[in-house]
């Protein structure tokens, strides 16, 4: 069974403040889908607050998507390495055009405002013709250390 996204829309882009980005990479899919393939990585302590993920994906011209995803029951896998495994998360899987994009990721509260203690993530993306980009964003804690 697929997973659904809480909510999806278009529209035309808005600005964001830049705040952080782990690393990406690319794939090759057996079907030739050509995409983004998109997940935040929340600390710890996060699970208590955050509850939900909004994504924004935005080509160079404005245009943006945007999905809604919960976080997942299972923690992010060890094969990532050890700053990530174990961390809470979720992702987004997204068919686009090849091209270049600005990726944000801002942690949902329960009610679907964003979190008081925890910052948006955000970074970057290039999306090639049949492959699937991959891009992990970490979110940080609002608070002082």
């Amino acid at each position: 069974m697929a997973r659904k996204p809480i909510g999806v829309s278009v529209l035309a882009g808005a600005a964001f403040s830049v705040l952080l980005i782990a690393c990406g990479g690319a794939s090759t899919d057996e079907g030739g889908v050509t995409g983004l393939h998109v997940a935040l990585a929340v600390p710890h302590d996060a699970k208590a607050e955050v509850t939900a993920v909004f994504f924004e994906v935005t080509n160079n011209l404005g245009e943006a998507r945007h999905a809604i995803f919960s976080l997942e029951e299972e923690t992010l896998p060890g094969l990532l390495g050890p700053d990530l495994a174990g961390h809470p998360f979720t992702d987004w899987l997204v068919r686009l055009e090849p091209g270049a994009y600005t990726v944000a990721a801002t942690p949902l509260k329960k009610g679907g405002s964003p979190s008081d203690l925890f910052a948006q993530a955000r970074g970057g993306a290039s999306v090639f013709a049949g492959m699937i980009t991959e891009l992990v964003l970490t979110g940080a804690s609002m608070q002082a250390k």
